[in-house]
């Protein structure tokens, strides 16, 4: 059994100020000055069954929409710390209940396509046809690799969110590898995955190398393309892509046009049903054949 209090005591016993001093300057802060909370991954009902984690990258805080919500985290800190089960609307946070993909604060979650593509493993994988999204994201455990949350100026001074990949190659390398020393390899400690997906990129690098050099415990490691792909309509996703012509396996086509329908999608996500599809069916393939890393 999981014991996520031993989770939660150790990042609270992380020397936050001191270890991330060189980016305080950067943090996204509520009004007293306080950056959030680091906060634990969401863990689903039957996770452990077959251990699944996924990562997406950073919560975006710095547009003037989510300045209520970095001051509700700071009003509850409790709270904050296990923010992705929790509605965060209105005054007070409310416990979420099976619907929690739709309020979670992961962008890729909420929008619906992660969800999907949690069937989508679990067909390939082993064999298990859910087309329902609550049950399907009860198999899994999700949260953010880069626990707080950036920001930079823009050219006309307006702040705004800073994803890690667009920092310079020094400050990249030295804030994935705080954030992975210091709370993802404790995550995964107590987590133990059988397999973890990741967007491709830094977070996944580090995830490497740690594997390779032996750091943590192995595990299957999955790179996908960001569902930014998505939104930015990405050419191999269009007719005539590279991802659009390949086949869609006739024991798959009944769940794919379930998990497809127009209903389950939200945010930028809604209306491009089309490409998710594309997307959804490539992932089938490559989870059908992907072998674990060493």
């Amino acid at each position: 059994m999981l014991n996520l209090e031993v989770l939660q005591k150790s990042f609270l016993d992380v020397s936050f100020p001191v270890l991330f001093r060189d980016f305080d300057s950067k943090l996204i802060k509520d009004d007293t000055n306080t950056p959030p909370k680091v906060y634990l991954p969401y863990v689903g009902g039957r996770y452990e069954e077959h251990r699944v984690l996924f990562y997406s990258t950073a919560q975006n805080l710095a547009g003037p929409k989510e300045k209520l919500l970095v001051n509700a985290y700071g009003k509850y800190p409790e709270q904050a710390m296990n923010r992705l089960e929790y509605k965060w609307r209105g005054d007070k946070p409310e416990k979420s209940g099976k619907d929690i993909y739709e309020f979670c604060e992961v962008g890729p979650v909420a929008g619906g396509v992660i969800p999907a593509l949690a069937s989508v493993f679990l067909k390939a994988k082993y064999n298990i046809c859910i087309g329902d999204a609550d049950q399907a994201m009860s198999y899994l455990s999700f949260g953010n690799f880069y626990k707080l949350s950036l920001f930079k100026m823009s050219p006309d001074q307006v702040r705004a969110d800073l994803n890690p990949r667009d920092m310079g190659e020094a400050d990249r390398q030295k804030y994935t590898k705080l954030m992975f020393d210091n709370y993802i390899k404790m995550e995964l400690d107590v987590l133990k995955p059988k397999t973890v997906i990741c967007f491709k990129g830094q977070c996944c690098d580090e995830l490497k190398k740690a594997l390779i050099e032996k750091k943590i415990a192995p595990f299957e490691l999955l790179e996908i393309n960001d569902t930014a792909w998505i939104l930015r309509g990405a050419r191999c996703l269009r007719k005539g892509g590279s991802w659009y012509q390949e086949e869609i396996p006739d024991d798959f086509k009944e769940l794919l046009s379930t998990l497809t329908e127009k209903s389950r999608f939200r945010h930028g996500y809604l209306g491009r049903e089309d490409a998710i599809r594309v997307y959804l069916n490539h992932y089938y393939h490559q989870f059908l054949h992907t072998n674990a890393m060493p």
